[in-house]
């Protein structure tokens, strides 16, 4: 089977609101009352990639995505098609990535985007990852054509980006598998990235100069997988890596490493998801990781403690065709899903306020865009 985000994957290579509503829940307090400080926003705000390249825009309400208006819209040059986005740390700005370069859009009062003038950044590359350093500082974005990482600088008052320099632009690979994902520890001083079939690396990063280190790296898996997602644990102390099937495997799986503050790997234990786990989400209490699993059209719920995951009785979690990429939302209280599949492009999903960790799929949204599918989705920030 070959996935919308594997066919992404090739094609950059070769490269060089209408909603339909479900269900209801009383227990939730409505977060469209909100209020915006100056430079950043408090609001519940999803925003979102679809497989056209365009941008959604939406207010997550009380068991409702709400489109803002304008949304869709489709990101200028110099991207030729957009597939990662990112919120800043104090909601004050969204960066969309593609086929061409990195974009900067600020957030305005009713969560419309306004690109910001001479903000992004052109560079020859597809940037089909990105995270922003926890102190607002630093853009890392994951170019899956020549797989390296680029680090811009974030004038966090404008939104403008700068490239820090070629030192920085570090390869994540010696191998010709295209990058798949990048993600960086809360505190900020480790970096992984998933390389499909060529495993993954390790980086220490220095959130003073934006400095990447290379420290370490698991090995590529055996023929047949690909490692498609990473992300860390609350502790700084784990790497979790999704490990799904390219050609002939059979089984998929999510592996815990313990990692130093060095970034040096020990042991690692292995748990079985869904297929595909193509986007890993740990909540924002750091009790519950979830893994959503595009093979098998399922999100898969774990609690983990100390690096170990624990299946929730409740999981898996019926999700759409293809569900590519999680984010929660402001409040803690929904998951947001994006899918390539299905009847819906996107699903929320309350935290259930009974079961804990359970995910209630409570409403479902077209992106808008008139064509299906959304490969990527972020929410704004606890403030």
């Amino acid at each position: 089977m070959i996935t919308k985000l594997a066919a992404r994957v090739m094609g950059s290579a070769g490269v060089g609101a209408a909603l339909l509503l479900t269900g209801c829940n009383g227990f939730f307090v409505d977060p469209n009352t909100t209020t915006t400080t100056t430079g950043s926003s408090t609001a519940d705000y999803a925003y979102v990639v679809n497989t056209n390249g365009t941008v959604s825009e939406f207010v997550v309400g009380s068991s409702v995505l709400t489109a803002i208006s304008g949304s869709p819209f489709t990101p200028g040059s110099p991207l030729s098609t957009a597939s990662s986005i990112v919120v800043n740390p104090a909601n004050a700005f969204v960066f969309v990535g593609g086929d061409g370069g990195v974009l900067s859009y600020s957030i305005g009062s009713t969560g419309a985007l306004t690109q910001v003038s001479s903000g992004g950044v052109t560079e020859i590359g597809n940037f089909v990852s990105m995270a922003i350093s926890p102190n607002g500082e630093w853009l890392l974005a994951l170019d899956n054509i020549n797989n390296v990482i680029w680090v811009f600088a974030v004038n966090t008052s404008t939104g403008v980006l700068t490239a820090s320099g070629s030192t920085t632009q570090l390869s994540v690979a010696a191998v010709t598998a295209p990058a798949h994902q990048l993600a960086i520890s809360p505190n900020g001083g480790l970096v992984a990235v998933a390389i499909g079939a060529g495993g993954d690396d390790v980086f220490t990063f220095n959130e003073t100069t934006g400095v990447l280190t290379s420290t370490n790296a698991v090995n590529k898996p055996v023929s047949g997988y690909s490692d498609d997602s990473v992300t860390f644990d609350s502790t700084n102390g784990y790497l979790l890596i999704g490990r799904g099937l390219a050609t002939g495997g059979t089984t998929s799986s999510i592996l815990s490493y313990a990692v130093s503050s060095v970034g040096v790997l020990g042991a690692v234990t292995t748990y079985t998801p869904g297929q595909d786990p193509y986007s890993l989400l740990v909540d924002a209490t750091g009790a519950y990781v979830y893994s959503a699993n595009a093979g098998s059209g399922n999100i898969s719920g774990f609690s983990i403690a100390s690096g170990a995951l624990t299946a929730l009785s409740s999981s898996p979690f019926t999700g759409q065709k293809g569900v590519e990429s999680l984010a929660e939302d402001i409040n803690g209280k929904y998951v947001i899903a994006a899918s390539t599949g299905g009847t819906s492009d996107l699903t929320l999903y309350a935290l259930d306020a009974l079961t804990t960790g359970q995910l209630d799929a409570v409403a479902t949204s077209a992106n808008g865009s008139g064509t299906e599918g959304s490969v990527a989705v972020a929410t704004t920030h606890p403030q």
